[in-house]
């Protein structure tokens, strides 16, 4: 006999956003700085890819805590434009290590929006990918 179907123990989100705020170096590093302090007691990991004016994100975790984190980065005013990359379910951590890893691919040419879209289009239409697989072709595309 079949029981009910479990709920995924994880959730892992990506999005991006353009950067908004005045002072990049210190707001890296103040995003940075909370983010390990909070993802650590929270059980969320991720990694943080900033592009030339481009926000890169995709964070994993708990589900409920996952929508309350996406909450309020989207209240963040030094972020605008903010595009969901995908929004899934998941049994296995991608990114055991990174309570939030940030990479920086500023002196690299820049990913257009155009490439992060058909990304999405793609993945929308059953191109399954998981995190880390995500974040290894945005560093490719970035750094091609």
């Amino acid at each position: 006999m079949n029981g009910p179907s479990q709920p995924s123990p994880l959730r892992v989100y990506a999005y991006t956003a353009l950067y908004a705020g005045s002072d990049l170096e210190r707001d890296l590093e103040a995003i940075a700085a909370v983010s390990r302090k909070n993802n650590v007691g929270q059980g969320v990991t991720g990694a943080l890819i900033f592009d030339r004016g481009r926000f890169i994100q995709v964070v994993e975790g708990p589900p409920d805590y996952i929508g309350e984190l996406v909450g309020r980065i989207r209240l963040d005013t030094r972020i605008a434009e903010w595009t969901p990359l995908f929004d899934q379910p998941t049994f296995h951590r991608s990114m055991v290590d990174w309570s939030m890893q940030v990479l920086r691919t500023d002196a690299r040419p820049g990913l257009p929006q155009a490439t992060l879209e058909a990304f999405r289009t793609q993945y929308l239409r059953a191109f399954k990918v998981d995190a880390v697989g995500f974040l290894h072709l945005l560093v490719a595309l970035i750094q091609s």
